[in-house]
């Protein structure tokens, strides 16, 4: 097997035209001449040919580098700040059960809170971290995480989200955190009658 990237090194000779005759030739003298020279023409195009090949898979292979070391640096981002932007949306969620916590007579520490969770969505902004914001009516697999199922007897119910319990975030196309949800599940048997 040869590497395709392997430099030609065939050299073409030049033809010797030393005993070429300087004046008068005859017709069987010039037809060995064209042919000689287009026999040199011939290798020359090989060696052209060769050359081109050898720089295409040079160029192909240099892209194919240039591309898996951007996947690497995009996935190695991605694993290495994950862990980071999970906290501050963990830390977002908290800060939103405790406003709902909060009485009318605590609007001073609500506002408070506002003030917190919008500065913490603005680093997420900032970083291409936004929550979902098309709102789905049935689960949808890689984008939706069930914490709960309700039962239904309704076929066309099955999978139909009822709650959101926490949002889900996206960071560019990727999903960062999967939304979690209450769905309905189809369930065909009655409910047992207890007496």
């Amino acid at each position: 097997m040869t590497d395709e990237t392997e430099q030609p090194t065939d050299q073409v000779e030049a033809p010797d035209l030393s005993d070429q005759p300087q004046a008068e030739s005859s017709p069987a003298d010039v037809v060995t001449l064209i042919q000689k020279n287009i026999a040199l023409g011939e290798k020359l195009i090989a060696l052209f040919e060769e050359k081109i090949a050898y720089d295409s898979a040079k160029e192909k292979a240099f892209d194919k580098i240039y591309d898996e070391l951007q996947q690497y640096k995009d996935n190695f981002l991605f694993l290495s700040q994950k862990p980071i932007f999970l906290d501050l949306i963990l830390l977002l969620d908290n800060i939103e059960k405790m406003k709902s916590s909060l009485t009318p007579e605590d609007q001073d520490c609500k506002n408070l809170f506002d003030r917190i969770s919008d500065e913490i969505l603005e680093i997420l902004y900032r970083r291409d971290i936004v929550p979902f914001d098309e709102k789905y009516a049935f689960y949808q697999k890689g984008l939706h995480k069930v914490v709960k199922t309700i039962p239904t007897p309704v076929e066309a119910e099955n999978n139909q989200i009822v709650e959101i319990v926490r949002r889900g975030y996206q960071w560019g196309e990727r999903i960062l955190r999967a939304e979690e949800v209450v769905v309905k599940k189809f369930n065909s048997e009655p409910a047992p009658d207890c007496h």
